[in-house]
C-alpha cells in the first residue's frame, strides 16, 4: 500500500463574483490557482471570446450542454491551428493550455466548474490575463 502523508481537512466557501441576467459565478482564489463555478442563466450571448498567455483552465460540465469553440494560437497570439467545435452534454471535460483561444455557446440552465492554474490578479490589464480573440458562430465551424 501507498504510504500517504497526512494532510489536513481544508475548508473554503466561494463568493458570489458575478451574477447578471446571463449567469451566476462563484469564485474562489486558491495559493496556486483558482475554483470557480458557473451557472448559465440564458443563451444570449457567447463566453469568453479570449485566451489567456499566463495560465491553463479545466472546465467540467456537470449539467446543460451546448458548444466550445477552441484554437490553439502561437507565442504571438497569431492562429496556429484551426477552430475546432466541442459539443459538450454532461460530465465533459476540456483542459485548455495558455494560449488556447476558447467560446462558449450554452443552453439555459447549464452548470460547469473550472479550475485556473493561477489565482485571479485585476490589480492590472495584464495580471487579469484576459485576451480578446473572437472566435467564429458555432454555425460556421464544422
Amino acid at each position: 500500500m501507498e504510504n500517504l502523508t497526512k494532510q489536513p481537512v481544508v475548508a473554503s466557501v466561494m463568493n458570489v463574483v458575478s451574477d447578471d441576467d446571463r449567469r451566476t459565478i462563484w469564485e474562489l482564489n486558491l495559493p496556486d490557482g483558482r475554483d470557480q463555478m458557473f451557472l448559465m442563466k440564458r443563451t444570449a450571448k457567447a463566453l469568453g471570446n479570449h485566451y489567456h498567455k499566463l495560465m491553463s483552465e479545466i472546465f467540467i460540465f456537470t449539467s446543460g450542454g451546448g458548444t466550445v469553440l477552441t484554437q490553439v494560437l502561437d507565442e504571438t497570439s497569431t492562429a496556429a491551428e484551426k477552430v475546432v467545435k466541442h459539443v459538450i452534454t454532461p460530465g465533459f471535460r476540456i483542459e485548455l493550455p495558455a494560449f488556447t483561444a476558447h467560446r462558449f455557446d450554452l443552453e439555459g440552465g447549464t452548470t460547469f466548474t473550472c479550475h485556473a492554474s493561477r489565482p485571479y490578479d485585476g490589480s492590472t490589464e495584464e495580471s487579469k490575463d484576459l485576451n480578446p480573440f473572437p472566435l467564429p458562430d458555432p454555425s460556421e465551424v464544422e
